[in-house]
């Protein structure tokens, strides 16, 4: 089971749930506390997400900027408008979550995807789209991403945030689609 995707849920009384796709489920117990999980209510106030916004279009780095500052836990620390720039800001700034458009100009979001789980294995990437099918979905998942959210399914992106910055994760390891 080590090399199968799967998606995590922490519930109420602490019990993490893995759910291995395609159809096997783990309970596991306990697990809080060995500095890979934490509940929210455990988390830090000093302990942020790290966050590298890459579009092209400057409206939808705005508007995901101003979506993420309100919530404490998550910082925006960079943007970039192109897979180029997203390369060198990852380079200074070290964010822990890549969120990335596929479609941009210079190097699209695949390649650069491609690039940064070369280069930064341990950094996860949030690819997100117009597009909302299951091609596009299944290309940003064999490029390497982390997660796929179609961007009109934005409102499902803080909890995929969440997941892939508190989970280990290996290449390939951890596939969430938040496909509504």
């Amino acid at each position: 089971m080590e090399n199968l995707p799967f998606l995590s849920q922490v519930s109420d009384n602490g019990v993490i749930h893995f759910h291995f796709l395609p159809s096997v489920f783990l309970t596991a117990k306990n697990l809080l506390g060995n500095g890979i999980f934490m509940k929210n209510s455990e988390q830090s106030s000093t302990t942020k997400i790290k966050i590298l916004l890459v579009d092209d279009q400057k409206r939808v780095l705005n508007a995901l900027r101003l979506s993420l500052s309100i919530e404490p836990d998550l910082e925006v620390v960079g943007e970039a408008v192109n897979g180029l720039e997203a390369l060198e800001q990852v380079e200074q700034c070290w964010p822990q979550v890549v969120i990335m458009d596929i479609e941009m100009p210079v190097l699209d979001g695949l390649k650069t995807t491609r690039e940064l789980k070369n280069r930064y294995p341990n950094t996860a990437v949030i690819l997100i789209s117009i597009w909302d099918d299951h091609l596009t979905e299944m290309a940003a998942l064999a490029a390497g991403a982390n997660a796929f959210v179609p961007k009109r399914g934005i409102g499902r992106l803080l909890e995929s945030i969440r997941q892939v910055a508190y989970l280990p994760h290996k290449p390939g390891q951890i596939a969430i689609t938040s496909r509504i």
